[in-house]
């Protein structure tokens, strides 16, 4: 039986498995399902909302919750063709909004902060592929405020920045 998607639904938990066939073609090219997708697949969806995905290219699929009217709503996964999450947020009514993550190819936190109505808002953490900070500050609606800090590779600070109203006023370093 050849369906776009095996879902099987439990307690709110949403399984996908893979294509069938797990070989197909995308713009005239073959895709195969890398067999470690499925190991990532796993999404909880609020009520009222289902489950869906799609293939952005050949590089990254694209998991994400959604009402019947195709409007996102809830939990949004971006993953790399290692299987790994590249990026992972939530949708209000095909608004961004809440906590979200981006993570380098290994799988170790990239960065992650808030976003309100669809800008940064609040506190956000930079690492590097090793989870060491390099970089941390503060955004309100988008724009960079307040006190920026840069480190190196070790977790050393190297240099700190003074943000009003999106521009830097001051910059010390270290």
């Amino acid at each position: 039986m050849a369906l776009d998607s095996t879902i099987i639904i439990c307690t709110g938990l949403i399984i996908f498995s893979t294509p069938d066939p797990a070989v197909f073609f995308l713009e005239n090219q073959m895709w195969e399902w890398p067999e470690n997708y499925t190991e990532s697949l796993e999404m909880e969806c609020e009520k009222g909302t289902y489950s869906d995905w799609y293939l952005l290219d050949f590089e990254n699929l694209v998991l994400f919750c959604r009402k019947s009217d195709g409007t996102k709503h809830g939990v949004w996964k971006k993953l790399y063709l290692n299987g790994k999450v590249q990026v992972q947020r939530h949708y209000e009514n095909n608004i961004r909004n809440g906590l979200e993550k981006v993570y380098h190819k290994n799988g170790v936190v990239a960065e992650e902060g808030f976003i309100v109505n669809d800008e940064l808002d609040g506190d956000w953490v930079f690492y590097d592929e090793r989870g060491v900070i390099r970089m941390m500050g503060t955004y309100d609606v988008g724009c960079r405020i307040g006190w920026w800090v840069v480190y190196d590779k070790n977790g050393e600070q190297v240099m700190g920045s003074v943000y009003k109203k999106c521009k830097g006023t001051s910059t010390e370093v270290y």
